[in-house]
């Protein structure tokens, strides 16, 4: 789909042309009030705990130019359910401009004096969790924020249709920078109490990820091994899980290693992907196994992980069709010396 017939489809009303150059502004320190008492009217609007609202793009960071708008993020249970909390913000003075489903759900409301730009996603949403990843690592690293600042300043100096193609130009030096940045996640070991958890994950991730690679009917079934709370309590004694939690101590990946050497699950939140989380897992179940004297590592690799086991020195010992609960699916046995 072409951009323009994209931003047609996912903005409420007209989509706004511009009408000369973008305005840069050096940073102001009253962006920080302004985006605290938005703050506090957003919060007064929905009056709940189950939320979280933070400052975010370029007026959130201290010595970066900026357009003057101040990016809020809202995280909610659902954006979906709109109806929980659009209307209360537009009670407030916020209008829905943007509802983008495919994307993580997005939504974006807009408000004036001062402009805001809005955006809703759910809790634990990875591309959330990016924003401020960047928001952090540009308020404290002096370099990348001088080369996003100059990038800027450049791109201003152009003629741009629409303000997405503004932002979009701008990507290139973002991916660079995200280069740099290296999430700080925790670890811990898992037991009976992350259950619902771990079901959840297990089951979104077969569902969205590897819905690529197998037929519908196959994902589903696959995904209904994990439907079992007593299986899950079985694979609890039987191996050692470790899992990663996000910042609000949600588990966004798993994986499991016994003294065998077997590294029986690998999963990471459908958010989450790309982003480390299973590179960091399959370092700690490594370890595990070295604590267990084990030289070889073996595991049974769906056709969407054994890219990533072979990138991380696995080879294929053989293929074969494996029980999911009724159907066979196709999988790779590999195995890795340590």
């Amino acid at each position: 789909m072409a951009k323009q017939e994209y931003l047609k489809q996912v903005t409420i009303g007209n989509v706004s042309e511009l009408c000369g150059l973008i305005e840069l502004k050096e940073y102001d320190p009253a962006w920080a009030a302004l985006y605290e008492a938005e703050r506090q009217k957003i919060n007064n609007a929905l009056k709940r705990n189950e939320i979280i609202i933070e400052h975010i793009g370029s007026t959130s960071v201290p010595g970066l130019c900026a357009k003057p708008i101040i990016d809020i993020l809202l995280l909610v249970e659902d954006p979906s359910d709109e109806d929980s909390y659009v209307p209360e913000l537009e009670k407030a003075g916020y209008a829905m401009r943007v509802r983008e489903p495919d994307w993580y759900g997005h939504r974006m409301l807009k408000g004036t004096n001062p402009e805001v730009n809005l955006h809703v996603f759910s809790i634990g949403c990875g591309e959330a969790q990016r924003m401020l990843d960047f928001r952090d690592w540009l308020r404290t690293h002096e370099a990348d924020r001088n080369l996003y600042a100059d990038t800027k300043r450049c791109l201003v100096q152009k003629r741009w249709k629409y303000l997405q193609d503004y932002a979009d130009a701008k990507s290139g030096v973002v991916r660079e920078i995200f280069k740099h940045i290296v999430p700080t996640y925790k670890i811990c070991q898992l037991a009976e109490l992350y259950i619902p958890e771990m079901q959840a994950l297990f089951h979104d991730t077969i569902i969205t990820i590897n819905s690529k690679d197998y037929a519908k009917e196959e994902v589903e079934d696959w995904a209904s091994c994990g439907n079992s709370i007593e299986h899950w309590k079985e694979l609890l004694a039987k191996n050692d899980y470790v899992g990663v939690l996000d910042g609000q101590d949600r588990i966004i990946g798993f994986s499991s290693m016994n003294a065998e050497g077997y590294l029986h699950s690998m999963f990471v939140h459908k958010d989450w992907q790309g982003k480390g989380v299973a590179t960091l897992l399959l370092t700690e179940v490594e370890k595990m196994a070295r604590c267990y004297s084990v030289h070889k590592i073996s595991v049974e690799a769906s056709i969407t992980a054994r890219p990533f086991f072979e990138k991380h020195g696995y080879k294929v010992v053989k293929e074969q069709q494996a029980k999911a609960y009724r159907l066979y699916l196709r999988n790779f046995v590999m195995e890795k010396t340590l």
